[in-house]
């Protein structure tokens, strides 16, 4: 498993480098190698505690995408998995002002699934967290490929949803294709960033769409 991670982060990695909501995280670097940098320890850090909470590195057409699914009752704030993934040192490394920005998106994706979600939902609801496609590789429907394999999966769990978060429009796009739905949007960084991520005080923000995916309903027979 240690090395179908490192490949994980080595494929997700420099597809988020210009992402609008990673930028806005990383914000306090304005050099863009060290926030590049700084990027590869953050997704390592992910990918290590959604897998230690019993999350699964999805890839297709050897690697050419890549997918970060867990299953119902992950928790991606666990501290003896935050420790294990070694998200102390890196923590250090952005800051204690900088760490609060951390936790912005999953708060407010929280909020959305409890408003947006019936109860029943709620505990059954598989979440990917995060997926990307190598830029060589792109065009040739692989993050389409893996989003359908998710969906295999939820439907054999017994028939359960999907959530995931949006960051992009181009994104949302190819989630919509899926039968994604977004259920809102969620903004972070007035003030603080541009809609790019990047450091204005006149700024609107970032935004990201919260999407959940229902299964068909299966007709039933007379």
């Amino acid at each position: 498993m240690p090395e179908r991670v490192e490949r994980a982060v080595e494929v997700l990695t420099p597809e988020f480098y210009d992402d609008a909501v990673f930028k806005y995280l990383l914000c306090h670097l304005t050099n863009e190698k060290e926030r590049n940098k700084l990027l590869h320890g953050l997704m390592r850090v992910l990918v290590k505690v959604a897998v230690l909470e019993h999350g699964a590195v999805l890839e297709v057409s050897n690697w050419g995408a890549a997918a970060v699914l867990c299953p119902p009752g992950t928790k991606l704030d666990s501290p003896v998995s935050l420790v294990r993934a070694k998200a102390v040192p890196f923590m250090l490394k952005i800051g204690a002002k900088n760490i609060p920005r951390l936790f912005t998106q999953p708060e407010a994706a929280e909020k959305f699934k409890q408003t947006v979600l019936t109860r029943e939902e709620k505990k059954r609801v598989w979440y990917c967290f995060i997926i990307a496609t190598a830029s060589d590789r792109r065009r040739q429907g692989l993050a389409s490929k893996l989003l359908q394999e998710m969906q295999r999966l939820a439907v054999a769990d017994g028939n359960r949803c999907l959530w995931l978060e949006a960051s992009s429009a181009a994104a949302r796009k190819t989630y919509e294709k899926q039968g994604f739905v977004a259920v809102g949007e969620m903004k972070f960084g007035q003030g603080l960033v541009d809609g790019k991520g990047d450091l204005d005080k006149h700024g609107e923000g970032v935004v990201s769409w919260p999407m959940v995916w229902r299964p068909p309903k299966v007709a039933l027979s007379a």
